[in-house]
């Protein structure tokens, strides 16, 4: 964890059920003595009792021996640990805000196929670990602020990213953004950077107001359509 005072409370749950609880001491928590974890359950940690703006989310999928790795970092959703599994929306709706571990501390929902982070901290980031794939499938959205992808994001069929942040990097990608078939729509009201490094889309759409910036070069294999706001090629 970054970011949180020792004593901070932090939830475990296994597939939805809640299973125990902890608290944060120099920035790190441990969970101990928990069993009947099997193969491809879905683990969701999060930051509990905290203010809106400091809630953080981390889901990981099983695969053996004793999982690390998780971050719980103030605003953001991290898919992933040393477990290097692949997380579906599906898997992320088990244990949200309104279904499973109905905890409004929780940073996302994921119902009907689509997943939305909150809106109440000043970056609503969703992260995806390197070693981790988050994989969304056809006709399922993604809504947030931000994406930081050190991982793999595998979209299939006509998914939709929206992206509403409104001032720094909207994408920073050192792993794999794999957009075929995909809607990217950049409808945050303000001034960004796009990408922080070359990126290719299927469409790509900008909506909002201000100007967004492109960090590195993009390529658009499909539509591309500005109907609010500028958009600056960053020469």
């Amino acid at each position: 964890s970054s970011g949180y005072a020792d004593a901070t409370a932090v939830k475990f749950a296994i597939n939805g059920t809640y299973n125990s609880s902890t608290t944060i001491t120099t920035n790190a928590f441990t969970f101990s003595g928990i069993s009947g974890v099997v193969a491809d359950d879905i683990i969701t940690v999060w930051v509990d009792g905290v203010a809106d703006e400091y809630e953080s989310t981390a889901v990981t999928k099983f695969s053996s021996s004793d999982i690390s790795g998780l971050s719980l970092v103030a605003g953001v959703l991290s898919i992933g640990s040393n477990q290097n599994t692949s997380v579906s929306l599906t898997n992320l709706g088990l244990c949200d805000v309104d279904t499973g571990c109905v905890d409004e501390d929780i940073k996302h929902t994921s119902n009907s196929g689509a997943l939305a982070l909150g809106s109440s901290s000043a970056d609503e980031i969703l992260s995806v670990l390197s070693g981790d794939t988050l994989t969304v499938a056809d006709t399922q959205s993604i809504t947030t602020e931000k994406i930081n992808n050190a991982g793999t994001i595998t979209p299939s069929g006509t998914t939709t990213f929206n992206i509403n942040g409104t001032s720094g990097t909207l994408i920073t990608n050192t792993g794999t953004f794999t957009t075929t078939g995909s809607t990217v729509v950049l409808d945050g009201d303000g001034s960004a950077i796009i990408n922080s490094a070359s990126q290719t889309f299927n469409n790509l759409s900008s909506s909002g107001t201000g100007t967004k910036t492109l960090g590195a070069i993009i390529t658009v294999s499909n539509n591309l359509a500005i109907s609010d706001g500028t958009l600056d090629d960053g020469g």
